[in-house]
């Protein structure tokens, strides 16, 4: 570990107190108190900063204690340094601060005046986490807030599953107490952005119209929470479009719209005071089980709606209790309805339901996304599922997102990247590309990356255009350093690897944990490299005293295991196929102080059987591998900046390609050919 006098000349240090300032913002309230003991400059600048409060994060997760340690532990995250009690350390000492969440409550409290953007999740199937919620809103309450506040973006969100499907009365008091503060007279102090859609507790009307009543210059407001039934009344959303006049976008179920809702924004504001025409253009529409009673649907009314509000978008979200008599209902042609956003999730094909949203929203449709639960997983091999959705990607030309978590067939798929050529990115969405990262605290992280995110309610016009990289999701579950990480959004898996000997497997989506693999139980040899094909297999290297290779399907079934004696560099795993790249360093017998010679070769190996298939050398050291994406060019980094382009179609000859690095460190590699290379490879 680095002493406080390195720490103090690192040049990190040199940089402006703005820099570091927007450096610290990126950690949560909880993961500052360590930085706070690393060096007076950063103690000074997490203590008297009140521009690295105007985005706070808070997570507050459970604590429990083990019956054999005694140590409190946190569940998901490694325990600050704040609360961390030593092994060595006298059972009748406290800790530094008895309080689990006491640097929280005071950090919140210093700069509360200084709060731009709030988030908050908690686990709150845990007793304390809730007090210590509840703690933190009434903290921003009118009482406590007496000199201002300036919050203008809110999201609470539960990261727990709710199985007792608790009311949770005291978080709903305390959020009415955070939405009591009067911002009517001061345009700074609304709230402009609130999103409630992570609660898994019902929202009422009071909580609502409190809201609203003090927040009149709301934009963006989601109230699409996760309870099993929607209690919020159709009055309560009247009163919404009636008093918030700059609203432009909001979420809602459908149950609680009403026909009332669509005359309030269709009539002309000249026939009555209250009825105004509004600014509304995103309509997000929630149709869950509760539809099935509900009454029909009046065609003229949504008709009327387009008519008037021409730019207006809308998201159609079906649940997964919907009867498919309600979906083709709302998927009906003739209520003109302008949807952008399409997301089913059923338990049962959906073909009939696809070709319709093709017919209906063709003009408008822009982003689609089928969630079957794998339910039924083996209806997507056939020809009338992949007819739909080649159907689907033909008529909807402004098509930009297209996900469904089943497997299509390898010529649809190609037939839809004809089609829509944009699709063929990584991460092709609207949210733009998806990075994971994986550190040595043994957590992983997804970010989205993008310049203009219209994926969260959470951002608003007036943040930081800089913040192109955003936090999404924290994965938990190694207990020591993870090494690689693989990440296919077509299977919307996340593959982590980790010196402990475990591979833990995740869904993009939500982060949800699914599986751990364990090639190696009894020796719990590291892992050091690992790859996700498209194909369902996952290829994992270990290397301790020896090295090995273990094939899994992304069931978890141990298909192969395979042991080699030479150092594997780097390895890709294609639809068949395993590509290796070795390096062997020998020491000549007369000259043993002499420096060692690198034979380096690419074995191409059956990817069930493990068996040799080919095997090329080099005559120089190989840093990594990479396939194109057609698998037409095999590109080959080796030592001294040179990259070698292999081709099946002529084995013996290898294109040495001269790259040339910019001052951005883009290479810029020339499609000429530069120099042929025959006498470098010795093909066995």
């Amino acid at each position: 570990m680095a002493s406080s006098d390195e720490i103090e000349r690192c040049p990190i240090n040199d940089l402006p107190e703005l820099v570091l300032v927007q450096i610290f913002s990126y950690l949560s309230i909880d993961e500052r108190p360590a930085l706070e003991e690393t060096c007076k400059l950063w103690y000074n600048i997490l203590r008297n900063s009140p521009g690295l409060a105007f985005t706070c994060v808070v997570q507050l997760h459970a604590y429990v204690e083990e019956p054999i340690n005694p140590t409190p532990k946190r569940l998901g995250r490694v325990l600050p340094r704040w609360i961390r009690q030593p092994r060595d350390q006298p059972k009748h000492m406290t800790n530094i601060d008895p309080r689990p969440y006491g640097y929280i409550q005071q950090y919140l409290k210093r700069f509360r005046k200084d709060v731009k953007i709030l988030y908050i999740d908690v686990e709150q199937h845990d007793v304390s986490c809730r007090y210590v919620l509840c703690q933190l809103l009434t903290l921003f309450g009118p009482e406590q807030c007496s000199q201002g506040r300036q919050i203008r973006s809110f999201r609470l969100r539960f990261i727990s599953h709710n199985p007792l499907l608790m009311k949770s009365q005291s978080i709903i008091q305390a959020l009415r107490v955070f939405f009591q503060y009067d911002a009517s007279r001061n345009r700074r102090e609304s709230l402009i952005s609130c999103d409630l859609s992570g609660l898994t507790i019902s929202l009422d009307d009071d909580t609502v119209l409190t809201l609203i009543k003090n927040n009149p210059y709301l934009r963006k407001l989601n109230l699409q929470d996760q309870s099993l039934v929607c209690i919020l009344t159709p009055f309560c959303i009247l009163q919404i479009i009636d008093m918030l006049k700059e609203l432009e976008d909001i979420w809602v179920d459908m149950v609680s719209l009403s026909d009332e809702f669509i005359l309030m924004l269709v009539e002309n504001a000249d026939e009555q005071q209250i009825i105004r025409k509004s600014r509304l253009n995103h309509l997000g529409i929630r149709i869950r089980r509760e539809e099935k009673f509900s009454d029909e649907i009046d065609t003229k009314l949504w008709q009327q709606l387009h008519e008037k509000y021409p730019h207006l978008k809308i998201t159609l979200n079906f649940g997964l209790t919907t009867p498919l008599n309600r979906i083709r209902a709302y998927m009906n042609a003739d209520l003109q309805l302008p949807v952008q956003t399409l997301i089913i999730n059923t338990p049962i094909p959906v073909v009939d339901e696809l070709c319709l949203a093709a017919n209906s929203f063709s003009n408008t449709l822009e982003h689609v996304h089928v969630y079957t639960s794998g339910q039924w997983a083996a209806m997507t091999r056939t020809t009338a599922f992949n007819q739909a959705v080649i159907y689907l990607a033909y008529k909807c030309v402004h098509l930009r997102t297209l996900y469904i978590d089943v497997a299509l067939h390898e010529d649809t798929i190609e037939e839809i990247y004809q089609l829509h050529p944009h699709l063929r990115e990584p991460g092709a969405n609207s949210t733009g590309y998806i990075l994971v990262t994986g550190s040595r605290d043994t957590t992983c992280v997804i970010w989205y990356l993008s310049l203009n995110d219209n994926r969260h309610i959470i951002n608003i016009n007036d943040q930081d255009t800089t913040s192109i990289i955003i936090p999404e999701k924290t994965l938990y579950g190694h207990t020591a350093e993870i090494t690689c990480v693989c990440v296919s959004s077509e299977l919307d898996l996340i593959v982590s690897g980790s010196l402990d000997g475990t591979c833990n497997i995740y869904t993009i989506e939500h982060g949800i944990y699914v599986r751990t693999l364990r090639p190696t139980d009894a020796s719990y040899d590291p892992i050091i490299n690992l790859k996700l094909s498209d194909e369902r297999h996952i290829l994992v290297q270990t290397t301790n005293e020896d090295t090995y290779l273990f094939l899994y399907s992304i069931n978890g079934y141990l298909i192969r295991t395979r042991k080699f004696e030479y150092n594997i560099v780097d390895m890709l795993l294609t639809d068949q196929y395993i590509i290796l790249a070795v390096n062997h360093y020998s020491t000549s017998k007369e000259k043993p102080e002499s420096t060692p010679s690198v034979f380096a070769r690419i074995i191409i190996k059956d990817m069930f059987e493990m068996t040799t298939i080919q095997t090329t050398r080099l005559r120089t050291q190989i840093n990594s591998l990479y396939l194109t994406k057609d698998s037409s060019h095999l590109l080959v980094s080796v030592k001294g900046g040179k990259i070698f382009v292999l081709t099946p179609v002529k084995n013996k000859l290898i294109h040495w390609i001269n790259s040339i690095t910019t001052k951005k460190g883009i290479f810029n590699i020339s499609g000429k050919l530069i120099e042929t290379i025959l006498d470098v490879i010795n093909p066995c």
